[in-house]
C-alpha cells in the first residue's frame, strides 16, 4: 500500500439529504493545486451527523 502526505490548501464539506439516501461530499485542494474527492452514501434512516467547531 502507497500514502502519502500533502499540505492542504483548501477543504470544502457538503451534505445533501435525499428521499431514501444522502451523500456527503469532501473537496480538497492541496498545495499544488491537485483536488482531492471523497464522497461517503447513507441511508435515510441512519443518518450521518455534521459538528462544526
Amino acid at each position: 500500500m502507497e500514502s502519502s502526505i500533502h499540505r492542504v490548501n483548501s477543504i470544502t464539506i457538503s451534505k445533501r439529504d435525499l428521499t431514501d439516501f444522502g451523500i456527503v461530499e469532501v473537496e480538497v485542494t492541496t498545495t499544488d493545486g491537485e483536488k482531492l474527492f471523497l464522497s461517503c452514501f447513507h441511508d435515510a434512516d441512519k443518518p450521518i451527523t455534521m459538528e462544526v467547531e
